[in-house]
């Protein structure tokens, strides 16, 4: 080990806690776990009687250094709740695990010490600094930027070999070729391990680019950005972070197209039901080994095989001991019977835990990583999982399910996803159904406001401190507490007057994505405000197709804008523009009851009687199933059902 590793390794949590100094918030927690997981050496420095200290200690103890030593008040105002009850079981197992085997309780502190450190600081790190959507999707941001930043290295070494860690650190082993050329492990302990890591950073820059939360860095497209990650992801030839990668696409894909929870629950269950199913020796493996075979080759089969064959016998002795598992000292390892002093290798992580902390031990684990994620997809409608706001919370849904998946196969540590469920579990149920709200359609979120919230900056004032932004706010929530009250000329002119504050601010700062999006959700409770006031007569579609019209324009992807575009082009005479409008809607979010009932109208309006009948059966049904006694909904499903008993052409402003 060469002194700049340790340097390295030690100064770290000093230049943190500096960070911390200057910017005592989100920034520098991801800037300490991102870069320290990026940039530190996969080595360990060796103290007896304790765990090693390595770049998952450095990077934690940092930012709960700074915190301790600078912002105790957070530490002050936590409050736990019974979904910290897993990891914390799981950090302070070892004690009875060692107990229940005679061993030292010397050794059980350590142990202890050592999962509290890997598991448990960075999800208290999450619980600390992760407290609204918007903290999450910075950290998306942070995961992105890291992805982004390692592009240059994997292709330096994938043209000329794995050495940077020899050149920075002095340190590194070769690890031989793959698919006919080098791989990849810059600052990794494994080309495997990198491709976990770009796999995650391109799933989570790919969805961010869909939603529309990112769309350019500086002065580059995100998308041209994105495509070189993907490419370099590729280009690390680590198949089975390639499966992932597609997996977390599909995943992503089929909950916001098919908007289910299903999705994402069997992503979350894939890690038990495959423990139960081995451990009870009700699978033995042989399908996965021929898939395998056929699909990547006889030599990934083969590792595949022997896996699964080692893991036979290591469920065996695991079981001998199956509450408390058999403590450290690797009691739990098993020897091959040809070589009794060769270790089989457990490559698992959760063979690892069945052995070592037995049923509890592997249990708590699951449970620590899944409740989090399982209590976000509980709380959010399927139908929200597209909307910018959720994004962060379902890159971490999916890198959660994704790991738990890997987590069968290899045991690598991460403290990326564990910063990730830390946060997802600091996230309040008010937060998770604030943001549902509004991945639906804007004005179903109205009602949830307060004039008390409304007094108060929001999201956006957090993200951007400037004066005309946390103006822009407060008129904007002040405008949807009229609106529910039904006091529409006063909302028209708060949320026009939020609008002259953002476009002052976004003149300010033309860069700032946030404030971007907030005047298009301000525009858009506007648009639809002046399309579907209840007298007729002051409706005001042209002037809501105009701002509806600049929604879709800076931000295509959110089917909200779109239903707005064509309520606005239904009232204004253009049924044809509005089935258009629709249409788009109904790609991107599946078809919501707004969406079948503007359709259902637009269709009566062009002749289409019975087609337009077929349409609003439909948005009865989702109003019944998504929108329960919504008062606004309910009066557009009439108003569809007395243009089409009709059945003829009736007056739509």
């Amino acid at each position: 080990m060469t002194a700049f590793v340790v340097i390295a390794l030690l100064g770290w949590p000093v230049l943190v806690t500096v960070l911390y100094l200057i910017a005592p918030d989100r920034r520098t927690v991801a800037f300490g776990i991102v870069g320290g997981w990026l940039l530190l050496p996969p080595s360990s420095l060796v103290f007896s009687g304790l765990p090693d200290y390595s770049k998952i200690s450095a990077s934690v103890i940092g930012i709960l250094g700074a915190t301790v030593l600078l912002a105790p008040e957070r530490l002050l105002r936590l409050r736990p709740g019974w979904i910290d009850l897993p990891m914390a079981v799981w950090c302070l197992l070892p004690f009875a695990t060692y107990a229940s085997n005679g061993l030292l309780l010397y050794s059980a502190m350590s142990d202890s010490l050592e999962q509290s450190i890997f598991w448990g600081a960075p999800y208290l790190i999450g619980r600390l600094y992760f407290e609204k959507l918007e903290d999450l999707r910075y950290f998306a941001r942070a995961i992105v930027i890291g992805g982004l930043a390692y592009v240059p290295p994997c292709l330096i070494e994938i043209r000329l070999s794995p050495q940077l860690q020899a050149m920075v650190y002095g340190q590194g082993s070769w690890q031989g070729t793959r698919m006919g050329g080098y791989r990849p492990y810059v600052f990794f302990g494994s080309g495997l391990e990198l491709g976990l890591w770009m796999t995650a950073a391109s799933l989570t820059g790919w969805w961010l680019w869909r939603t529309g939360v990112i769309r350019r860095m500086g002065n580059w497209p995100f998308g041209l950005l994105l495509s070189g990650l993907l490419v370099t992801t590729v280009l690390c030839r680590s198949t089975g972070a390639l499966i992932l990668l597609i997996i977390g696409m599909a995943a992503i894909w089929l909950t916001t197209r098919l908007r289910t929870r299903m999705v994402l629950v069997g992503l979350l269950l894939i890690g038990p039901i495959f423990v139960v199913l081995r451990t009870t020796g009700a699978w033995s493996g042989a399908e996965a080994v021929a898939l395998a075979n056929a699909t990547v080759g006889p030599e990934r089969a083969e590792s595949l095989e022997f896996r699964y064959k080692c893991e036979k016998k290591q469920i065996a002795h695991a079981l001998n001991r199956p509450l408390l598992g058999w403590g450290g000292f690797g009691r739990y390892f098993v020897y091959f019977d040809e070589d009794p002093t060769k270790v089989m290798p457990p490559d698992g992580l959760w063979i690892v835990a069945l052995g070592s902390k037995g049923l509890i031990g592997l249990i708590s684990l699951y449970l620590a990583i899944i409740l989090p994620a399982a209590r976000a997809v509980r709380l959010v409608p399927p139908q929200s999982w597209s909307d910018p706001r959720l994004a962060g919370a379902l890159i971490g849904v999916v890198l959660l399910g994704i790991y738990i998946v890997d987590c069968l196969l290899n045991g690598f540590l991460n403290i990326i996803y564990m910063t990730m469920c830390g946060g997802l579990a600091r996230l309040s149920a008010q937060e998770f159904l604030s943001g549902g709200r509004t991945g639906d359609l804007s004005r179903s979120r109205e009602g949830s406001t307060t004039r008390a919230q409304a007094r108060r900056p929001g999201a956006l004032a957090n993200e951007s401190a400037g004066g005309p932004a946390r103006l822009a706010e407060q008129c904007r929530l002040l405008g949807r507490s009229y609106r529910r009250e039904g006091r529409a000329d006063e909302a028209d002119t708060a949320w026009s007057q939020a609008l002259d504050w953002l476009t002052a601010a976004i003149a300010a700062d033309p860069s700032a994505d946030a404030l971007r999006r907030a005047w298009c959700d301000c525009a858009n409770d506007l648009a639809w405000l002046r399309a579907n006031r209840p007298e007729a007569s002051r409706r005001e579609p042209g002037s809501a197709i105009t701002l509806a019209s600049r929604t879709v324009e800076e931000y295509p992807e959110v089917a909200a804008y779109w239903n707005t575009l064509a309520a606005a082009r239904y009232r204004a005479g253009d049924p044809e523009g509005a089935l258009a409008a629709v249409g788009r809607s109904r790609s991107l979010a599946g078809g919501t009851a707004f969406d079948e009932v503007f359709q259902a109208m637009a269709l009566g309006r062009s002749g289409q009687t019975e087609a337009g009948r077929e349409a609003l059966a439909r948005a009865l049904l989702l109003a019944e199933r998504d929108h329960p006694g919504h008062a606004e909904l309910a009066a557009l499903c009439d108003e569809a059902q007395a243009l089409l008993a009709v059945g003829e052409p009736a007056s739509a402003g």
